[in-house]
């Protein structure tokens, strides 16, 4: 049976209608094609995308530890583009790119970033901290009149237990300072300052300290006082925001290196807390290895005559050699006033490696002092710019060496030393190697 294409009405020849019939199977045939194609195309296996995402996440991590959070952020912005997460998953993304923004000082986008978080959930892992950066935020953009309305909504979606530590001790617009929060700022302070010196105590004497200093700032003065230099630098510090001090440029840089020197300290800090662990037993070896720097020296104590010339001394020592007592020589014949009436008694002790008390320091007179005995008159005088000295020896001590306990402190304090010492020279070493540093130093000759 022949289909009949023509046009009713119209008289075609044979050879129109087999026209119209290839080209109507023409396009039936290209029609196929194209559908097959298209189904191919838009029918991507599902491991495909799969195996792409994975890819652009683990692209955006790496950018992430290496430090690059600009093409971090554009990364994870092109992972949510596809991956399709809930709104569990989202927030979370979300909060992550705004803390690469705010790592970046981008705090609009970051601002931007938390608020599209939370438009999709509020996770309760991210809850609490989501506000505190958006807070901060709002802090380093100056806008603190946003930060009173935004606490203040955020204060009245929480319920808070009334108990001491929430008292409110002060208040800077909406912003309420309880008394936990000043006991934590305390303490924050604090370990501050025992940071500076963890370089020379070992833990157990770092917190008696901290202890210490705690029970210092137990009473109201001291936390008023705190309270007061608080609330200034507090004051002071919105006033610099307000103002935009942190966009001028020489304050940028200054807190840049201020960054970085407080990031390479940290570093250290670290390096000493991960290498270093002194015990008991490296004190002792320490101790036993230095012992002759742990030693109370030997010490005397001595009288004198101070005269004018070594004539008037030879005369001084003739009466003494005839009988006359020292003391009594001493007011009858010293010209040094402070002790003459003592019988020329120097109450203060002299020690081998010490100034002598009255006559000064001198290597000829320490010499000679601790070559006497106890009870003698040294064999040669000690000659100043105030005159002759006779001297005698009253008593002698020997030197004594210090125990262990004594000098507990001072032998950790050398041993934490030399330990950071070490610790710096290899990893400084280390870091000299990786980072393919050269110093060439005729460079910095003098020509």
């Amino acid at each position: 049976m022949e289909l009949d294409l023509s046009i009713p009405g119209k008289k075609t020849t044979n050879i129109g209608k087999s026209s119209r019939v290839l080209i109507i199977l023409n396009v039936m045939i290209l029609l196929a094609v194209i559908v097959s194609v298209a189904l191919n195309f838009i029918k991507p296996p599902s491991e495909h995308k799969g195996l792409d995402l994975a890819v652009i996440k683990q692209l955006a991590l790496k950018l992430e530890k290496q430090g690059l959070n600009t093409t971090a952020v554009s990364v994870w912005q092109e992972y949510l583009a596809g991956a399709e997460p809930d709104n569990h998953q989202a927030a979370l993304l979300w909060y992550r790119i705004g803390k690469l923004n705010q790592g970046e000082n981008k705090f609009e986008k970051a601002l931007e970033s938390y608020y599209r978080s939370e438009s999709f959930a509020k996770p309760a892992e991210i809850t609490d901290e989501i506000g505190h950066h958006i807070q901060e935020c709002l802090e380093f953009m100056g806008r603190f009149a946003a930060l009173r309305h935004e606490l203040k909504a955020r204060v009245g979606l929480q319920t808070e237990q009334k108990n001491k530590s929430d008292i409110v001790v002060a208040e800077i617009g909406s912003r309420k300072i309880t008394r936990s929060e000043l006991d934590r700022q305390i303490e924050t302070q604090i370990d501050t300052q025992l940071r500076q010196m963890a370089a020379y105590l070992p833990e157990e004497q770092l917190q008696k300290q901290k202890e210490t200093l705690l029970k210092q700032f137990s009473s109201a003065t001291q936390q008023k006082i705190f309270l007061d230099r608080f609330m200034m630098q507090e004051l002071l510090y919105r006033k610099a925001r307000g103002d935009q001090l942190a966009d001028d440029p020489k304050i940028r840089q200054q807190l840049m290196d201020q960054e970085r020197a407080l990031l390479a300290s940290k570093v250290m800090e670290l390096e000493f807390k991960d290498k270093i662990k002194i015990t008991p037993g490296d004190l002792e070896t320490y101790y036993k290895a230095h012992q002759d720097q742990y030693v109370t020296p030997a010490r005397a104590q001595i009288s004198h005559i101070m005269v004018e010339d070594t004539v008037a001394a030879q005369k001084v020592r003739m009466e003494l050699a005839a009988g006359m007592d020292f003391a009594k020589a001493a007011m009858k014949f010293s010209r040094e006033q402070k002790t003459k009436d003592q019988g020329g008694k120097i109450k203060s002790w002299v020690h081998k490696n010490g100034p002598v008390p009255i006559i000064g320091n001198s290597e000829d007179a320490r010499e000679i002092i601790f070559a006497t005995l106890a009870g003698e008159l040294a064999a040669k005088d000690i000659t100043t710019d105030q005159g002759v000295h006779i001297i005698k020896v009253e008593e002698r001590e020997s030197a004594v060496a210090k125990t262990l306990e004594e000098v507990h402190n001072e032998v950790a304090r050398a041993l934490q030393t030399q330990k950071q010492q070490e610790v710096s020279t290899y990893l400084l070493t280390r870091l000299k190697d990786k980072y393919d540093v050269i110093i060439h130093q005729s460079a910095l000759e003098d020509k």
